[in-house]
């Protein structure tokens, strides 16, 4: 028994001892560097600026009924490369896009995440609420902005493309 109190006592002098000591703490800016993720892209106010403008655009093309402009300013993710859509793609774009009327096309918000991987959030307003309608009145849509060469391109945010989550089209 007195032998387990004396390695009881021992052990506790050395933590004591060693959580003392003059060891090197590491200072908050190293501890950043060291677990915080580093950023994968710079970005600028204008970058904001440009996705958003696309977006717009974009979204006024529907908003004026005229799909096929808009659909055409949308590409896909294929590795590294920027595509045009797939006719399979288009056309079920094409059809979703008729099938969704709204009154008003909103942005919601902006993500910037990698080239590769942002997206823009909109809202769909199909109708005006009365007061006292708690009927749904909104549908969100995703775009999914790619920078290439300095130049922003808005992808379909579609489980068949590389441009959401890195997936592999089916050719």
């Amino acid at each position: 028994m007195k032998r387990h109190s004396a390695y009881i006592i021992l052990l506790v002098a050395v933590l004591i001892v060693s959580s003392c000591s003059k060891k090197k703490q590491n200072s908050l800016h190293e501890l950043q560097e060291k677990y915080l993720p580093k950023a994968e892209m710079a970005l600028t106010k204008q970058d904001s600026v440009e996705v958003l403008s696309l977006t717009e655009h974009y979204l006024q093309l529907i908003k004026e009924n005229n799909l096929d402009d808009a659909i055409g300013m949308l590409y896909y993710l294929r590795g590294d490369f920027l595509m045009e859509l797939l006719k399979e793609l288009a056309d079920g774009h094409r059809m979703m896009l008729k099938r969704i009327k709204g009154i008003r096309y909103e942005i919601d918000h902006l993500t910037f995440i990698n080239e590769k991987n942002s997206e823009v959030k909109y809202k769909v307003i199909l109708f005006d609420r009365k007061k006292g309608d708690t009927r749904p009145n909104e549908i969100a849509g995703y775009v999914k902005p790619v920078r290439r060469d300095g130049k922003w391109f808005l992808t379909i945010a579609n489980t068949m493309t590389e441009s959401n989550n890195e997936l592999r089209i089916k050719d």
